[in-house]
Protein backbone atom coordinates (compact mmCIF):
# COMPACT_ATOMS: atom_id res chain seq x y z
CA UNK A 1 0.00 0.00 0.00
CA UNK A 2 2.88 2.41 0.64
CA UNK A 3 4.39 1.42 -2.61
CA UNK A 4 1.14 2.19 -4.13
CA UNK A 5 0.52 5.70 -2.41
CA UNK A 6 4.33 6.92 -3.29
CA UNK A 7 3.19 5.99 -7.49
CA UNK A 8 0.07 7.73 -7.17
CA UNK A 9 1.67 10.74 -5.71
CA UNK A 10 4.72 10.98 -7.94
CA UNK A 11 1.83 10.57 -10.87
CA UNK A 12 0.06 13.36 -9.37
CA UNK A 13 3.13 15.57 -9.43
CA UNK A 14 4.34 14.87 -12.92
CA UNK A 15 0.75 15.59 -14.37
CA UNK A 16 0.81 19.04 -12.36
CA UNK A 17 4.00 20.04 -13.89
CA UNK A 18 3.72 19.08 -17.05
CA UNK A 19 0.50 20.71 -17.82
CA UNK A 20 1.36 23.71 -15.93
CA UNK A 21 0.17 26.96 -18.42
CA UNK A 22 3.17 28.17 -20.69
CA UNK A 23 4.23 31.77 -19.91
CA UNK A 24 1.79 34.45 -21.91
CA UNK A 25 4.90 35.38 -23.80
CA UNK A 26 4.62 32.35 -25.34
CA UNK A 27 2.79 31.31 -28.95
CA UNK A 28 -0.82 30.17 -28.03
CA UNK A 29 -2.25 27.44 -29.25
CA UNK A 30 -4.44 28.17 -32.29
CA UNK A 31 -8.13 28.35 -31.97
CA UNK A 32 -10.57 27.07 -33.85
CA UNK A 33 -11.09 29.02 -37.08
CA UNK A 34 -11.55 27.94 -40.97
CA UNK A 35 -7.73 29.11 -41.89
CA UNK A 36 -5.15 26.93 -43.27
CA UNK A 37 -2.72 25.46 -41.14
CA UNK A 38 0.36 27.33 -40.81
CA UNK A 39 -0.85 30.77 -41.75
CA UNK A 40 -1.30 33.40 -39.27
CA UNK A 41 -2.19 37.46 -39.04
CA UNK A 42 0.25 40.09 -39.00
CA UNK A 43 -0.34 43.15 -37.64
CA UNK A 44 0.62 45.12 -41.13
CA UNK A 45 -2.06 42.73 -42.72
CA UNK A 46 -4.77 44.47 -40.56
CA UNK A 47 -3.44 48.01 -41.40
CA UNK A 48 -3.28 46.99 -44.90
CA UNK A 49 -7.26 45.77 -45.05
CA UNK A 50 -8.23 48.42 -42.93
CA UNK A 51 -6.72 51.84 -45.40
CA UNK A 52 -8.44 49.69 -48.27
CA UNK A 53 -11.81 48.13 -47.24
CA UNK A 54 -12.94 49.89 -44.16
CA UNK A 55 -16.16 50.97 -45.01
CA UNK A 56 -15.44 54.38 -42.64
CA UNK A 57 -13.08 55.28 -44.40
CA UNK A 58 -14.71 54.75 -48.04
CA UNK A 59 -17.71 56.20 -46.94
CA UNK A 60 -15.21 59.11 -45.77
CA UNK A 61 -13.61 59.14 -49.41
CA UNK A 62 -17.06 59.60 -50.72
CA UNK A 63 -17.56 62.31 -48.81
CA UNK A 64 -14.16 64.07 -50.07
CA UNK A 65 -16.10 62.89 -53.93
CA UNK A 66 -19.48 64.58 -52.55
CA UNK A 67 -17.39 68.19 -51.10
CA UNK A 68 -15.78 68.15 -54.72
CA UNK A 69 -18.75 68.18 -57.14
CA UNK A 70 -19.68 71.23 -54.78
CA UNK A 71 -16.11 73.24 -55.51
CA UNK A 72 -17.11 72.26 -58.96
CA UNK A 73 -20.31 74.01 -58.55
CA UNK A 74 -19.50 77.05 -56.67
CA UNK A 75 -16.54 77.72 -59.79
CA UNK A 76 -20.24 77.57 -61.83
CA UNK A 77 -20.35 81.33 -61.12
CA UNK A 78 -17.22 81.91 -63.48
CA UNK A 79 -18.51 79.94 -66.00
CA UNK A 80 -18.80 82.05 -69.59
CA UNK A 81 -22.06 81.28 -71.15
CA UNK A 82 -23.14 81.94 -74.34
CA UNK A 83 -26.28 83.44 -75.63
CA UNK A 84 -28.25 83.18 -78.93
CA UNK A 85 -31.37 84.76 -80.13
CA UNK A 86 -33.61 84.76 -82.83
CA UNK A 87 -36.74 87.08 -83.49
CA UNK A 88 -39.04 88.17 -85.59
CA UNK A 89 -41.47 90.85 -85.62
CA UNK A 90 -43.42 93.59 -87.23
CA UNK A 91 -43.80 96.76 -86.29
CA UNK A 92 -46.43 99.87 -86.82
CA UNK A 93 -45.13 103.20 -86.70
CA UNK A 94 -47.59 106.45 -86.85
CA UNK A 95 -46.59 108.61 -89.54
CA UNK A 96 -46.73 112.60 -89.19
CA UNK A 97 -49.22 114.52 -90.74
CA UNK A 98 -46.86 115.30 -93.59
CA UNK A 99 -45.86 112.15 -94.21
CA UNK A 100 -49.40 110.66 -94.15
CA UNK A 101 -50.46 113.18 -96.79
CA UNK A 102 -47.39 111.88 -98.68
CA UNK A 103 -47.55 108.36 -98.16
CA UNK A 104 -51.16 108.04 -98.55
CA UNK A 105 -51.33 105.86 -94.79
CA UNK A 106 -51.50 107.17 -91.46
CA UNK A 107 -48.85 104.30 -90.49
CA UNK A 108 -45.50 102.76 -91.32
CA UNK A 109 -45.15 99.18 -91.59
CA UNK A 110 -41.82 97.41 -90.72
CA UNK A 111 -40.88 93.89 -90.29
CA UNK A 112 -37.50 93.35 -88.75
CA UNK A 113 -35.23 90.13 -88.19
CA UNK A 114 -32.93 89.57 -85.76
CA UNK A 115 -29.83 87.38 -84.83
CA UNK A 116 -27.97 87.87 -81.61
CA UNK A 117 -24.89 85.74 -80.18
CA UNK A 118 -23.31 87.05 -77.24
CA UNK A 119 -20.72 85.63 -74.61
CA UNK A 120 -21.00 86.73 -70.50
CA UNK A 121 -18.01 85.85 -68.61
CA UNK A 122 -17.48 86.93 -64.95
CA UNK A 123 -14.22 87.22 -63.38
CA UNK A 124 -13.51 85.99 -59.78
CA UNK A 125 -12.42 89.84 -59.03
CA UNK A 126 -15.98 91.14 -59.76
CA UNK A 127 -15.51 92.19 -64.03
CA UNK A 128 -18.50 91.53 -66.12
CA UNK A 129 -17.04 90.72 -70.24
CA UNK A 130 -19.92 90.51 -72.72
CA UNK A 131 -18.66 90.65 -76.48
CA UNK A 132 -21.79 90.62 -78.54
CA UNK A 133 -22.78 90.36 -82.27
CA UNK A 134 -26.04 91.36 -83.75
CA UNK A 135 -27.43 91.80 -87.06
CA UNK A 136 -31.16 92.94 -87.89
CA UNK A 137 -33.01 93.19 -91.33
CA UNK A 138 -35.55 95.49 -91.82
CA UNK A 139 -38.19 95.30 -94.27
CA UNK A 140 -40.28 98.50 -94.96
CA UNK A 141 -44.02 96.77 -95.91
CA UNK A 142 -45.50 100.34 -96.61
CA UNK A 143 -43.03 102.38 -99.60
CA UNK A 144 -42.88 99.90 -102.28
CA UNK A 145 -38.99 99.99 -103.74
CA UNK A 146 -36.96 100.94 -100.30
CA UNK A 147 -34.41 98.39 -100.32
CA UNK A 148 -33.96 95.75 -97.16
CA UNK A 149 -31.38 96.96 -94.99
CA UNK A 150 -29.08 94.62 -92.68
CA UNK A 151 -27.22 96.12 -90.05
CA UNK A 152 -24.88 94.44 -87.95
CA UNK A 153 -23.28 95.71 -84.04
CA UNK A 154 -20.46 94.10 -82.85
CA UNK A 155 -20.24 95.47 -79.29
CA UNK A 156 -18.07 94.77 -76.27
CA UNK A 157 -19.65 95.71 -72.68
CA UNK A 158 -17.67 95.82 -69.28
CA UNK A 159 -18.42 96.08 -65.99
CA UNK A 160 -16.49 96.96 -63.21
CA UNK A 161 -17.16 97.37 -59.72
CA UNK A 162 -15.58 100.14 -58.17
CA UNK A 163 -16.63 99.96 -54.44
CA UNK A 164 -15.97 95.95 -53.88
CA UNK A 165 -12.69 95.16 -53.29
CA UNK A 166 -11.36 92.46 -55.63
CA UNK A 167 -11.50 88.72 -55.04
CA UNK A 168 -14.48 89.80 -51.91
CA UNK A 169 -16.74 89.35 -54.04
CA UNK A 170 -19.77 86.80 -52.83
CA UNK A 171 -19.61 83.86 -55.53
CA UNK A 172 -15.68 84.34 -55.21
CA UNK A 173 -16.44 83.79 -51.04
CA UNK A 174 -18.29 81.28 -51.33
CA UNK A 175 -15.74 79.32 -54.08
CA UNK A 176 -13.10 80.09 -51.71
CA UNK A 177 -14.93 78.90 -48.98
CA UNK A 178 -15.53 75.56 -50.85
CA UNK A 179 -11.94 74.71 -51.68
CA UNK A 180 -11.00 75.25 -48.11
CA UNK A 181 -13.54 72.60 -47.00
CA UNK A 182 -12.76 70.43 -49.31
CA UNK A 183 -9.11 70.26 -47.95
CA UNK A 184 -10.87 70.03 -44.33
CA UNK A 185 -12.94 66.55 -45.23
CA UNK A 186 -9.85 65.54 -47.05
CA UNK A 187 -8.17 65.96 -43.55
CA UNK A 188 -11.42 64.11 -41.61
CA UNK A 189 -10.62 61.26 -44.53
CA UNK A 190 -7.08 61.21 -43.20
CA UNK A 191 -8.06 61.71 -39.56
CA UNK A 192 -10.75 58.63 -40.06
CA UNK A 193 -8.60 56.77 -41.64
CA UNK A 194 -6.04 56.98 -38.61
CA UNK A 195 -8.88 56.45 -35.60
CA UNK A 196 -10.16 53.10 -37.94
CA UNK A 197 -6.20 51.98 -37.99
CA UNK A 198 -6.24 52.42 -34.62
CA UNK A 199 -9.53 50.58 -33.89
CA UNK A 200 -8.66 47.77 -36.06
CA UNK A 201 -5.15 47.71 -34.12
CA UNK A 202 -6.84 47.27 -30.34
CA UNK A 203 -9.16 44.66 -32.18
CA UNK A 204 -5.93 42.87 -33.12
CA UNK A 205 -4.58 43.11 -29.71
CA UNK A 206 -7.81 42.25 -28.27
CA UNK A 207 -7.91 38.81 -30.67
CA UNK A 208 -4.79 37.58 -29.63
CA UNK A 209 -5.40 38.36 -26.15
CA UNK A 210 -8.24 35.95 -26.25
CA UNK A 211 -6.15 33.51 -27.90
CA UNK A 212 -3.91 32.95 -25.07
CA UNK A 213 -6.96 33.27 -22.46
CA UNK A 214 -8.26 30.27 -24.17
CA UNK A 215 -4.63 28.66 -24.32
CA UNK A 216 -3.97 29.56 -20.55
CA UNK A 217 -7.81 28.00 -19.62
CA UNK A 218 -7.55 25.25 -21.88
CA UNK A 219 -4.74 24.24 -20.05
CA UNK A 220 -6.39 24.67 -16.75
CA UNK A 221 -8.89 22.50 -17.62
CA UNK A 222 -6.73 19.81 -18.71
CA UNK A 223 -5.02 19.62 -15.48
CA UNK A 224 -8.58 19.52 -13.41
CA UNK A 225 -9.37 16.45 -15.76
CA UNK A 226 -5.74 14.77 -15.14
CA UNK A 227 -6.27 15.59 -11.18
CA UNK A 228 -9.60 14.29 -11.81
CA UNK A 229 -8.35 10.74 -13.04
CA UNK A 230 -5.38 10.87 -10.25
CA UNK A 231 -7.45 11.45 -7.47
CA UNK A 232 -9.63 8.87 -8.10
CA UNK A 233 -6.65 6.15 -8.39
CA UNK A 234 -6.07 7.52 -4.82
CA UNK A 235 -9.52 6.95 -3.86
CA UNK A 236 -9.45 3.03 -5.22
CA UNK A 237 -6.34 3.06 -3.21
CA UNK A 238 -8.46 4.59 -0.25
CA UNK A 239 -5.28 7.08 0.03
CA UNK A 240 -8.34 9.59 -0.53
CA UNK A 241 -11.41 10.38 1.15
CA UNK A 242 -14.49 9.90 -1.54
CA UNK A 243 -15.58 12.62 0.06
CA UNK A 244 -12.69 14.86 -2.38
CA UNK A 245 -14.10 14.07 -5.48
CA UNK A 246 -17.05 16.42 -5.22
CA UNK A 247 -14.31 19.72 -4.69
CA UNK A 248 -12.39 17.99 -7.66
CA UNK A 249 -15.29 17.16 -9.98
CA UNK A 250 -16.85 20.75 -9.17
CA UNK A 251 -13.15 22.49 -10.28
CA UNK A 252 -13.50 20.43 -13.28
CA UNK A 253 -16.39 21.98 -14.20
CA UNK A 254 -15.74 25.27 -13.58
CA UNK A 255 -12.28 25.28 -15.54
CA UNK A 256 -14.81 23.53 -18.48
CA UNK A 257 -16.96 26.71 -18.54
CA UNK A 258 -14.16 28.72 -18.42
CA UNK A 259 -12.86 27.36 -21.39
CA UNK A 260 -16.43 27.81 -23.08
CA UNK A 261 -16.59 31.03 -21.98
CA UNK A 262 -12.93 31.61 -23.26
CA UNK A 263 -13.84 30.46 -26.84
CA UNK A 264 -16.70 32.32 -27.26
CA UNK A 265 -14.27 35.77 -26.48
CA UNK A 266 -12.56 34.50 -29.49
CA UNK A 267 -15.02 34.26 -31.87
CA UNK A 268 -16.53 38.00 -30.89
CA UNK A 269 -12.50 39.19 -30.60
CA UNK A 270 -12.34 37.74 -34.28
CA UNK A 271 -15.22 39.26 -35.81
CA UNK A 272 -14.75 42.31 -34.15
CA UNK A 273 -11.35 42.29 -35.43
CA UNK A 274 -13.07 41.26 -38.86
CA UNK A 275 -15.87 44.03 -39.39
CA UNK A 276 -13.42 46.82 -38.74
CA UNK A 277 -10.91 45.37 -41.13
CA UNK A 278 -14.18 45.54 -43.62
CA UNK A 279 -13.72 42.09 -44.26
CA UNK A 280 -16.81 40.02 -45.51
CA UNK A 281 -18.44 37.10 -42.98
CA UNK A 282 -16.97 34.24 -44.81
CA UNK A 283 -13.51 36.06 -44.46
CA UNK A 284 -13.90 36.72 -40.80
CA UNK A 285 -14.65 33.03 -40.28
CA UNK A 286 -11.29 31.84 -42.10
CA UNK A 287 -9.44 34.33 -40.40
CA UNK A 288 -5.82 32.77 -39.18
CA UNK A 289 -4.55 32.69 -35.31
CA UNK A 290 -2.20 35.98 -34.59
CA UNK A 291 0.96 36.13 -35.76
CA UNK A 292 2.51 39.28 -34.36
CA UNK A 293 3.60 39.43 -30.63
CA UNK A 294 2.63 42.10 -27.64
CA UNK A 295 5.11 45.41 -27.94
CA UNK A 296 7.34 44.39 -25.37
CA UNK A 297 8.68 47.16 -22.63
CA UNK A 298 11.59 49.22 -22.94
CA UNK A 299 13.62 49.10 -19.75
CA UNK A 300 13.66 53.51 -19.83
CA UNK A 301 9.84 53.62 -20.72
CA UNK A 302 8.92 54.64 -17.23
CA UNK A 303 11.19 57.01 -16.85
CA UNK A 304 11.72 60.08 -14.55
CA UNK A 305 8.88 62.57 -14.02
CA UNK A 306 10.86 65.22 -15.14
CA UNK A 307 11.29 63.46 -18.71
CA UNK A 308 7.22 62.69 -18.51
CA UNK A 309 6.25 65.81 -18.00
CA UNK A 310 8.76 67.51 -20.85
CA UNK A 311 7.56 64.63 -23.34
CA UNK A 312 3.58 65.61 -22.35
CA UNK A 313 4.53 69.21 -23.44
CA UNK A 314 6.13 67.66 -26.49
CA UNK A 315 3.45 65.79 -27.30
CA UNK A 316 0.58 68.30 -26.97
CA UNK A 317 2.26 70.86 -29.47
CA UNK A 318 3.23 68.06 -31.85
CA UNK A 319 -0.63 67.13 -31.45
CA UNK A 320 -2.11 70.74 -32.63
CA UNK A 321 0.19 70.81 -35.24
CA UNK A 322 -0.62 67.43 -37.00
CA UNK A 323 -3.84 65.95 -36.00
CA UNK A 324 -5.86 65.92 -38.99
CA UNK A 325 -8.99 66.81 -36.64
CA UNK A 326 -7.45 70.00 -35.49
CA UNK A 327 -6.13 71.21 -38.78
CA UNK A 328 -9.79 70.33 -40.56
CA UNK A 329 -11.37 72.54 -38.07
CA UNK A 330 -9.02 75.54 -38.45
CA UNK A 331 -9.64 75.58 -42.33
CA UNK A 332 -13.50 74.86 -41.55
CA UNK A 333 -12.92 78.60 -39.34
CA UNK A 334 -11.37 80.22 -42.50
CA UNK A 335 -14.02 78.86 -45.07
CA UNK A 336 -16.46 80.48 -42.69
CA UNK A 337 -14.95 83.68 -42.54
CA UNK A 338 -15.04 83.71 -46.41
CA UNK A 339 -18.38 83.71 -46.26
CA UNK A 340 -18.79 86.21 -43.33
CA UNK A 341 -16.60 88.73 -45.64
CA UNK A 342 -18.12 87.76 -48.81
CA UNK A 343 -21.71 88.32 -47.17
CA UNK A 344 -20.53 91.75 -45.73
CA UNK A 345 -19.95 92.63 -49.61
CA UNK A 346 -23.43 92.26 -50.50
CA UNK A 347 -25.06 94.52 -47.78
CA UNK A 348 -22.72 97.70 -48.90
CA UNK A 349 -24.27 100.61 -52.31
CA UNK A 350 -23.13 99.33 -55.24
CA UNK A 351 -21.05 101.92 -57.58
CA UNK A 352 -20.34 100.14 -61.14
CA UNK A 353 -18.36 101.62 -64.19
CA UNK A 354 -20.13 100.03 -67.37
CA UNK A 355 -18.28 100.70 -70.76
CA UNK A 356 -19.44 99.76 -74.06
CA UNK A 357 -18.19 100.14 -77.29
CA UNK A 358 -18.30 98.93 -80.70
CA UNK A 359 -18.69 99.44 -84.36
CA UNK A 360 -21.64 98.97 -86.69
CA UNK A 361 -22.08 98.16 -90.62
CA UNK A 362 -24.75 97.92 -93.18
CA UNK A 363 -25.77 95.63 -96.22
CA UNK A 364 -28.87 95.89 -98.42
CA UNK A 365 -30.29 93.29 -99.89
CA UNK A 366 -32.77 90.31 -99.09
CA UNK A 367 -30.73 87.39 -99.80
CA UNK A 368 -29.67 84.74 -97.34
CA UNK A 369 -25.77 85.46 -97.21
CA UNK A 370 -26.20 89.51 -96.87
CA UNK A 371 -28.06 88.91 -93.19
CA UNK A 372 -24.61 87.52 -91.98
CA UNK A 373 -22.39 90.09 -93.82
CA UNK A 374 -22.76 93.67 -92.71
CA UNK A 375 -20.38 93.63 -89.93
CA UNK A 376 -17.61 93.99 -92.42
CA UNK A 377 -19.29 96.44 -95.21
CA UNK A 378 -19.90 100.31 -94.61
CA UNK A 379 -18.29 100.28 -91.24
CA UNK A 380 -18.60 103.22 -88.70
CA UNK A 381 -16.24 104.71 -86.66
CA UNK A 382 -16.25 103.25 -83.00
CA UNK A 383 -19.13 103.86 -80.85
CA UNK A 384 -18.52 104.46 -76.86
CA UNK A 385 -20.27 104.44 -74.20
CA UNK A 386 -19.95 105.34 -70.34
CA UNK A 387 -22.21 104.75 -67.51
CA UNK A 388 -21.71 104.73 -63.61
CA UNK A 389 -24.51 102.84 -62.19
CA UNK A 390 -25.23 103.44 -58.66
CA UNK A 391 -27.74 100.83 -56.27
CA UNK A 392 -28.17 101.35 -52.45
CA UNK A 393 -29.97 98.44 -50.52
CA UNK A 394 -32.17 100.18 -48.15
CA UNK A 395 -33.33 97.42 -45.52
CA UNK A 396 -31.14 94.70 -46.47
CA UNK A 397 -32.85 92.01 -44.52
CA UNK A 398 -32.26 89.28 -46.66
CA UNK A 399 -28.38 90.09 -46.36
CA UNK A 400 -28.47 91.02 -42.72
CA UNK A 401 -29.91 87.76 -41.75
CA UNK A 402 -27.66 85.74 -43.84
CA UNK A 403 -24.75 87.54 -42.17
CA UNK A 404 -26.30 86.71 -38.18
CA UNK A 405 -26.88 83.02 -39.40
CA UNK A 406 -23.16 83.19 -40.90
CA UNK A 407 -21.86 84.77 -37.50
CA UNK A 408 -23.42 82.24 -35.61
CA UNK A 409 -21.80 79.45 -37.19
CA UNK A 410 -18.42 81.44 -37.16
CA UNK A 411 -19.05 81.83 -33.46
CA UNK A 412 -20.25 78.09 -32.91
CA UNK A 413 -17.14 77.01 -35.25
CA UNK A 414 -14.69 79.07 -32.55
CA UNK A 415 -16.06 77.08 -29.89
CA UNK A 416 -15.73 73.88 -31.54
CA UNK A 417 -12.11 74.23 -32.14
CA UNK A 418 -11.25 75.62 -28.66
CA UNK A 419 -13.08 72.54 -27.10
CA UNK A 420 -11.11 69.88 -29.56
CA UNK A 421 -7.97 72.08 -28.59
CA UNK A 422 -8.97 71.54 -24.98
CA UNK A 423 -9.72 67.69 -25.27
CA UNK A 424 -6.60 67.27 -27.57
CA UNK A 425 -4.32 68.19 -24.55
CA UNK A 426 -6.34 66.34 -21.56
CA UNK A 427 -6.47 63.14 -23.90
CA UNK A 428 -2.78 63.31 -24.79
CA UNK A 429 -2.53 63.59 -20.78
CA UNK A 430 -4.41 60.59 -20.27
CA UNK A 431 -3.62 58.62 -22.95
CA UNK A 432 0.40 59.04 -22.10
CA UNK A 433 -0.46 58.31 -18.47
CA UNK A 434 -2.04 55.33 -19.66
CA UNK A 435 1.33 53.96 -21.34
CA UNK A 436 3.33 54.83 -18.24
CA UNK A 437 0.76 53.18 -15.73
CA UNK A 438 0.02 50.17 -17.86
CA UNK A 439 3.88 49.57 -18.13
CA UNK A 440 4.60 49.70 -14.40
CA UNK A 441 1.33 47.76 -14.10
CA UNK A 442 2.34 45.08 -16.48
CA UNK A 443 6.22 44.54 -15.26
CA UNK A 444 4.33 43.91 -11.37
CA UNK A 445 1.92 41.33 -13.09
CA UNK A 446 5.18 39.67 -14.69
CA UNK A 447 6.54 39.52 -11.40
CA UNK A 448 3.50 38.40 -10.21
CA UNK A 449 3.81 35.02 -12.68
CA UNK A 450 7.32 34.69 -11.54
CA UNK A 451 6.79 34.46 -7.75
CA UNK A 452 3.46 32.24 -8.15
CA UNK A 453 5.59 30.05 -10.30
CA UNK A 454 8.04 29.81 -7.83
CA UNK A 455 5.40 29.47 -5.26
CA UNK A 456 3.76 26.26 -7.18
CA UNK A 457 6.95 24.49 -7.48
CA UNK A 458 7.62 24.75 -3.09
CA UNK A 459 4.15 24.10 -3.04
CA UNK A 460 4.57 20.86 -5.04
CA UNK A 461 7.84 19.81 -3.33
CA UNK A 462 5.92 20.10 0.10
CA UNK A 463 3.11 17.79 -1.31
CA UNK A 464 5.73 15.18 -2.49
CA UNK A 465 6.92 15.42 1.45
CA UNK A 466 3.48 14.60 2.55
CA UNK A 467 3.25 17.96 4.27
CA UNK A 468 0.76 19.64 2.01
CA UNK A 469 -2.55 18.46 -0.09
CA UNK A 470 -3.17 18.34 -3.48
CA UNK A 471 -5.60 21.05 -2.95
CA UNK A 472 -3.18 23.49 -2.06
CA UNK A 473 -1.30 22.68 -5.16
CA UNK A 474 -4.59 23.30 -7.05
CA UNK A 475 -4.89 26.50 -5.27
CA UNK A 476 -1.78 27.68 -5.71
CA UNK A 477 -1.81 26.81 -10.01
CA UNK A 478 -5.59 28.37 -9.77
CA UNK A 479 -3.50 31.63 -8.21
CA UNK A 480 -1.14 31.13 -11.37
CA UNK A 481 -3.70 30.90 -13.83
CA UNK A 482 -5.13 34.03 -12.72
CA UNK A 483 -1.81 35.41 -12.59
CA UNK A 484 -1.23 34.37 -16.25
CA UNK A 485 -4.57 35.66 -17.62
CA UNK A 486 -3.76 39.12 -15.41
CA UNK A 487 -0.86 39.14 -17.50
CA UNK A 488 -2.63 39.14 -20.82
CA UNK A 489 -5.13 41.96 -19.23
CA UNK A 490 -2.00 43.83 -18.23
CA UNK A 491 -0.24 43.18 -22.41
CA UNK A 492 -3.33 44.23 -24.26
CA UNK A 493 -3.62 47.48 -21.54
CA UNK A 494 0.25 48.41 -22.57
CA UNK A 495 -0.60 47.89 -26.14
CA UNK A 496 -4.12 49.46 -26.12
CA UNK A 497 -2.12 52.77 -24.57
CA UNK A 498 0.70 52.78 -27.24
CA UNK A 499 -1.75 52.78 -30.12
CA UNK A 500 -3.61 55.35 -28.22
CA UNK A 501 -0.91 57.57 -27.26
CA UNK A 502 0.23 57.99 -30.95
CA UNK A 503 -3.71 58.54 -31.82
CA UNK A 504 -3.68 61.35 -29.57
CA UNK A 505 -0.84 62.63 -30.01
CA UNK A 506 -0.80 62.59 -33.79
CA UNK A 507 1.84 60.43 -34.60
CA UNK A 508 0.11 57.71 -35.72
CA UNK A 509 1.22 58.46 -39.05
CA UNK A 510 4.84 59.11 -39.86
CA UNK A 511 5.69 62.75 -40.58
CA UNK A 512 4.75 63.88 -44.11
CA UNK A 513 3.39 60.15 -44.78
CA UNK A 514 -0.10 58.79 -45.23
CA UNK A 515 -1.99 56.26 -43.43
CA UNK A 516 -1.06 53.89 -45.68
CA UNK A 517 2.95 54.14 -45.02
CA UNK A 518 2.10 52.86 -41.07
CA UNK A 519 3.89 50.41 -39.96
CA UNK A 520 3.63 47.83 -37.16
CA UNK A 521 6.82 49.83 -35.45
CA UNK A 522 4.99 53.11 -35.65
CA UNK A 523 2.21 50.74 -33.56
CA UNK A 524 4.21 49.79 -30.92
CA UNK A 525 7.58 51.41 -30.66
CA UNK A 526 7.72 53.79 -27.56
CA UNK A 527 7.59 57.51 -28.31
CA UNK A 528 11.22 59.19 -28.29
CA UNK A 529 10.71 61.90 -25.67
CA UNK A 530 12.60 64.48 -27.83
CA UNK A 531 10.93 64.51 -30.80
CA UNK A 532 7.59 62.51 -30.07
CA UNK A 533 8.73 59.69 -32.96
CA UNK A 534 9.79 56.44 -33.06
CA UNK A 535 13.13 56.11 -30.81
Amino acid sequence: MGRLRALVRKAAILCASTALPLSAQTAAAPAPSRAAPGDSLHLWDVVRAVVVRSPQVRLQALSVDAQRGVVRSASGAFDPTVGLTVSRGRNQTPLSNVAEANLGTNFLTTEVTTWQASVEKTTRWGTTLRPLVEVQRSENRTVTGEPVSNIGRFGLLLVQPLWSERGTTLAAATENAARLDLEAVRLDQRYVTEAEVAGAVVAYWGYLAAHRRLTIVTESEQRARTLVVETEALITADEVAPVERNQLLANRSDRIAARIRSEQDLVRARHELGLTMGLSVEEIVALPAPGFDFPPIPTDSVGAPTDFEALERTLVDIALSRRADVSAEQLRARAIERRVSGLLETGEPDLDLIIEFGYAGLVEGTEFARFFSPLARRRTGLDFTGTLSYDWPVQQNRAGGEIDRQEAVRDQQAIRLADLRRRVRSGVTVALDAVRKSALGLGHAREAVRLYRTAVESEKEKFQLGSSTLLDVINLEDRLRSALLNEVSGEVAYAVALVELRLQSGTLVPAGGSPADITPRDLTAPLDPGTGGPP
